[in-house]
């Protein structure tokens, strides 16, 4: 007797997946669902939400919802794009979609549950950013499932590692609390003023002339034919050298930069020392917000600052923004400062550092 042939089944590629009609529409169902409640984090938080969260008595922001959270749409979205790995399998694969799509709901409420003068205006802010990256996430992961974008395996999984990272990002804000998140800002701010301090420093050894000549000579060809059309409009001209008077204000601009960078060390290392076990008060969430406002309001004069000692702007001009700056300094160090508790060490600090910045 003849020995039969074993049966064999084919194994599923990853165009199958698309072509079964009922995981389309789950597919498109979803990505519609998570992008409508992505676009309503844009909008205010509504009115009988609001007034609800208001009224309440608790004052603990939600950031251990929003953990638990990112923490599941992590677990979740793993086993989704395990299950569709070839050989697809459509019943895990719709199973995890469901439970991801469960999870979209609950998301949205925990960012309206942030109220920004219940609970700090940058934890809000930056609760809703990281909860709009989660659902970009869940929508990228999804499409590249859709015909139209024929992805590759490769493909989803690079969709899988972008969500991966904005959950972690959701995760760590109930650890951080709303001093952590405005230092981890500030600490992005003083990196960026480094920036400025470190290329005004260069300005200044090279004696006021452009660094970037030599980039300039190297292309100097490509952008012949646009030089005469920036000359035309007054662009393209070629800068002075700078005056002695320039440099030296340039030299007591970095002293005063530097300055600054020490007030955002200091603020970082005593004022916005995470706490997120701790319930802020309405005094302490409203000051630590306008350390945030100003650090941003500072961070983006400074480079303006910079630019203007570089193109030879007006002095009259220069030392304005300069006082501007300095002003809006001293205005951190009024409401970074926590004058009980400080001893005189501090007090001394803290009195230099003003008077770094009066100079």
């Amino acid at each position: 007797m003849a020995p039969t042939k074993k049966k064999t089944t084919k194994k599923g590629s990853s165009t199958e997946l698309a072509t079964d009609a009922v995981f389309l529409k789950a597919l498109r169902d979803f990505t519609s669902h998570v992008s409508h409640h992505r676009s309503c984090l844009s909008s205010s938080v509504p009115d009988a939400i609001a007034a609800t969260i208001s009224s309440s008595t608790d004052t603990t922001a939600p950031l251990q919802a929003l953990s638990d959270l990112g923490a599941l749409v992590h677990s979740r979205a793993t086993n989704f794009s395990l299950a569709c790995r070839p050989p697809i399998t459509l019943d895990a694969a719709k199973k995890c979609l469901e439970e991801l799509s469960g999870l979209v709901g609950p998301l949205a409420a925990a960012v309206y549950c942030t109220l920004p003068e219940k609970h700090g205006r940058s934890l809000y802010e930056t609760a809703k950013q990281n909860v709009s990256l989660v659902f970009l996430g869940m929508e990228a992961l999804a499409s590249e499932l859709l015909p139209a974008n024929e992805s590759s395996q490769r493909g989803r999984l690079a969709s899988t590692g972008v969500l991966w990272e904005a959950c972690n990002d959701l995760t760590a804000l109930n650890k951080l609390g709303l001093h952590g998140i405005v230092r981890k800002t500030v600490e992005g701010y003083k990196s960026m003023l480094q920036d400025a301090i470190e290329d005004l420093e260069g300005w200044i050894e090279a004696g006021g002339e452009d660094e970037d000549e030599d980039w300039d000579d190297a292309f100097g060809d490509l952008e012949s034919e646009a030089g005469d059309s920036d000359d035309e409009e007054g662009g393209g001209k070629e800068l002075d050298p700078a005056s002695e008077a320039q440099i030296e204000f340039a030299k007591a601009t970095v002293r005063r930069l530097k300055t600054i960078s020490a007030l955002y060390a200091r603020l970082n290392a005593s004022r916005l020392k995470p706490a997120p076990s701790l319930t802020p008060t309405p005094d302490d969430i409203a000051s630590v917000d306008t350390i945030a406002d100003l650090a941003k309001e500072l961070s983006v004069e400074t480079d303006e600052l910079v630019c203007k000692i570089q193109e030879r702007a007006l002095q009259a001009e220069v030392s304005a923004l300069d006082k501007e700056i300095c002003e809006k300094a001293r205005k951190l160090v009024e409401v970074g400062r926590v004058k009980e508790k400080e001893s005189e060490e501090v007090r001394m600090w803290w009195g230099a550092l003003q008077s770094r910045l009066n100079e």
